[in-house]
């Protein structure tokens, strides 16, 4: 996913609920997330990190530790 189509997402899944934003898009990220880091743990963590750090994007990198 794109950066373009990550915020394209969000603005059409944005929701206001008891007066507070609730963000759809981000609450489904943080539960993919939470699952890989389950899976991954801190050594896949420090792995993507050093991808992003290294010039790869946040997806390569996540997908470098999600195929290990």
């Amino acid at each position: 996913m794109t950066l373009n189509e990550w915020n394209s997402a969000t603005k059409k899944y944005q929701k206001d609920i008891n007066g507070s934003e609730l963000v759809v898009t981000y609450a489904t990220a943080g539960h993919v997330v939470s699952e890989w880091y389950v899976k991954e743990g801190q050594a896949g963590l420090i792995r993507l990190v050093e991808a992003v750090r290294d010039g790869h994007s946040f997806d390569d990198g996540y997908r470098m530790s999600d195929e290990r």
